[in-house]
């Protein structure tokens, strides 16, 4: 079953980006950071999916105009998943930040994007009590 998070309050510019996100519950190995912008990558990935805990029934999304990130989520963070994205060198910057949950695994998560001309960096921001870490997941060409 999977846990559907909170991507920006109603209103928020962020909305409009990540129009939707889900994460898997079940655990997994340690994954890379993947772009699926067609059925058929959808479907090689659907195994791997399923794995996670994630809904695979149909493509969320319309390949033509939008994209499925696949993103790895650490053990020890949880709901909800902050998503903001911002402009960098002409890079959109995804910049995914977890409320600290007690949660003992980590999973996948499913963000569906826009298929942008631009190049896509994904971050991941960990609210650490000395201050906030980010480190780049994966940086996508344009698609």
């Amino acid at each position: 079953m999977a846990v559907a998070c909170r991507t920006a309050a109603p209103g928020d510019a962020n909305a409009s980006f990540v129009r939707r996100l889900v994460v898997g519950e079940a655990p997994v190995a340690a994954a890379a950071c993947d772009v699926l912008d067609t059925a058929a990558r959808w479907r090689d990935a659907l195994p791997r999916l399923a794995a996670a805990g994630l809904p695979v029934q149909a493509p969320p999304c319309d390949f033509a105009t939008e994209r499925v990130l696949v993103v790895p989520v650490p053990a020890g963070a949880g709901e909800p998943i902050a998503c903001a994205v911002h402009d960098e060198e002409q890079v959109d910057v995804l910049v995914l930040s977890p409320a600290r949950v007690a949660t003992a695994r980590g999973g996948l998560a499913l963000l569906v994007v826009p298929a942008r001309p631009r190049e896509l960096a994904v971050v991941w921001r960990d609210p650490l009590p000395g201050g906030p870490v980010e480190r780049t997941l994966a940086v996508f060409a344009p698609r």
